[in-house]
């Protein structure tokens, strides 16, 4: 798999995850929806970059 595929991926995954818990708990309001948007992004930049170092270590 290519590594900006990979890294995508890897990023969309809890994005999604939380985009769509929360929006189902809040009834899609804007303002929590927006939070976990923006908190999925980050948990999936973190953990992508803690996987890549990893690849690059080996």
């Amino acid at each position: 798999m290519d590594e900006n595929t990979k890294k995508s991926v890897i990023v969309i995954i809890p994005l999604v995850i939380l985009l769509v818990t929360i929006g189902t708990i809040t009834n899609y309001s804007l303002l929590p929806t927006i939070l976990a948007g923006i908190i999925g992004a980050l948990i999936g930049k973190i953990l992508s970059s803690v996987l890549i170092k990893k690849d690059i270590k080996k």
